[in-house]
């Protein structure tokens, strides 16, 4: 996108270095909305923890 007249749709974490160097600006766009789904991944057996928790956290919070 840096070097082109395109656009993109990225996370924002994903290019933090470019926002506050000024290599790219973040357009805001009025009425638009996009969702995301996420997936977790875990592995098999028994899991608790943290990871258990932050998984709970999500799910009651981004539906």
């Amino acid at each position: 996108m840096e070097n082109s007249e395109a656009l993109g749709i990225v996370s924002i974490r994903a290019v933090t270095r470019e926002l506050m160097s000024g290599r790219l600006k973040v357009i805001e766009v009025d009425g638009f909305h996009a969702e995301r789904m996420f997936t977790f991944a875990e592995p098999q057996g028994q899991n608790g923890g943290v990871e258990e928790s932050f998984i709970r956290y999500a799910c009651q919070n981004w539906r």
